[in-house]
């Protein structure tokens, strides 16, 4: 009798697994066989989340490209002010050394020299306006390159540059009214009684930034100067070699800066052309 119930345990086990096969064979027939409608349902899911992919990239680079021509437009508008801030620096620094002149004709001695010491700070505050406008230029050239990658059909939209700062190293004002200071300066230290309070003044007198004494700035600022302006100079051509052929708005806001016909009054343009030649009556003096 054993024999016999383990002949009916192994045809159990046996039916058993048989049927687990023909119900695992059926789910991978389910599997490997998707309905047209399900592979329709997919298609069209698959579709849908690359076109959301598409839609959210598009956003992106619109968003991108909108705040680039804000950080254009904000550039141009703080490079006109920067070089406003850098003519008002050259005109008092000129008024200074007007005054010095005066304090020396009066041998006011101590009046003299203040005269000078403000007169260098002004032209040092001068040649750090005229950096902070190269320094917008190389933001807004930034500002335009990331229009052009992300959003070229708003390139016509951009703000012009006031490329006519540039001109500052033509005129040359600040390194003329630096070599005024500078003519000055020596002069009195040629005499006895102006040098001795000079040397009197060695702790007091103002600090003029970028340089370590009245002497050194007396030295060394007329060069600092131009080297400042070369250097504005050298970013706004790089900036008009970028604009070329980036839109025709572009093109024609930079040419109006090269024909007075078409500039104005008022303008962004015209401001700066007016900046320009105040600055040239002050080279001319």
């Amino acid at each position: 009798m054993t024999w016999l119930y383990g002949l009916l345990a192994l045809l159990a086990a046996t039916g058993a697994i048989s049927w687990l096969l023909v119900l695992a064979r059926r789910d991978d027939e389910r599997k490997i066989d998707p309905s047209p409608r399900q592979l329709a349902e997919a298609a069209a899911e698959a579709e849908a989340a690359e076109l959301a992919a598409l839609e959210r990239l598009r956003v992106a680079r619109q968003q991108s490209a909108m705040a680039a021509l804000n950080a254009a437009k904000n550039a141009s508008e703080k490079a006109l002010a920067a070089y406003g801030r850098s003519f008002q620096y050259l005109e008092r620094a000129e008024g200074w050394f007007e005054n010095a002149a005066k304090h020396r004709a009066a041998s006011a001695f101590t009046p003299f020299w203040e005269s000078c010491e403000n007169g260098m700070v002004d032209l040092e505050a001068h040649r750090s306006a005229v950096d902070a406008v190269r320094q917008h230029t190389d933001d807004y050239k930034r500002a335009l390159r990331l229009v052009e990658e992300n959003a070229s059909d708003l390139l016509p939209e951009i703000s012009p540059f006031p490329t006519d700062v540039r001109e500052a190293a033509t005129i040359d004002a600040g390194t003329r009214v630096a070599e005024r200071g500078a003519t000055l300066i020596h002069a009195a230290q040629s005499d006895f009684h102006f040098a001795a309070i000079f040397e009197q003044r060695r702790t007091t007198a103002a600090v003029i930034a970028g340089f370590r004494s009245l002497n050194e700035a007396v030295d060394g600022m007329s060069r600092a100067i131009m080297s400042s302006y070369q250097s504005l100079e050298r970013a706004v051509h790089d900036l008009s070699s970028a604009t070329e052929g980036v839109g025709h708005k572009i093109t024609d806001g930079f040419d109006a800066l090269a024909n007075p016909l078409v500039v104005p009054s008022g303008s962004l343009v015209g401001q700066v052309r007016e900046i320009n030649d105040r600055l040239g009556d002050i080279a001319r003096r």
